[in-house]
């Protein structure tokens, strides 16, 4: 099951995933795994190049705290895989320090295969754009997992283009 942009610190954050839940667990077939693409949180930065203070720091983990209670509850059912977008990171982060501040265990990157099928998440950090090493890896991962016979899943959290906002050299 796809979803993104779940936004925890918009509105009613405790009903986000639980509301997607009583959806998914009314399909008829059970899932492999729920993966949320991107901007799980909102305050970690909330515009494009936004460094938080130290407020919206505080927010941001609160956020990411509140994610984590129902990803943990989740994954009592089945897998949940996490990509980063533009708000849950911020330009001055080499490494996502704020979401690695609540979910340690997790990579900033990872693949893993189901049923034969690759899937590839990536870390679009702050602007959608990985970083050079990310990149590397990620080349990497494409040559040794793919088949021509075979679909390949790649996940990157693109924030969508602003009117004013120069993104990735795109205005």
């Amino acid at each position: 099951v796809w979803t993104a942009d779940s936004h925890y610190g918009i509105g009613e954050g405790g009903a986000i995933l639980p509301e997607v839940m009583e959806e998914v667990r009314a399909m008829p077939v059970r899932p492999e795994f729920l993966a949320i693409a991107g901007d799980l949180v909102c305050a970690a930065s909330l515009s494009f190049g936004r460094v938080p203070a130290e407020k919206e720091r505080n927010t941001a983990l609160a956020e990411f705290r509140a994610l984590k209670t129902h990803v943990d509850a989740i994954e009592k059912e089945f897998p949940v895989k996490l990509a980063l977008g533009n708000h849950d990171t911020h330009p001055e982060e080499d490494a996502p320090d704020l979401f690695h501040t609540i979910f340690p265990e997790r990579p900033e990157y990872h693949a893993f295969d189901v049923k034969g099928v690759p899937f590839i998440f990536l870390n679009g950090g702050s602007s959608g754009n990985p970083d050079a090493d990310q990149r590397r890896w990620f080349r990497d991962q494409v040559v040794k997992r793919f088949d021509p016979e075979v679909s390949f899943i790649t996940v990157c959290h693109q924030p969508s283009l602003g009117r004013v906002t120069n993104e990735r050299g795109v205005t």
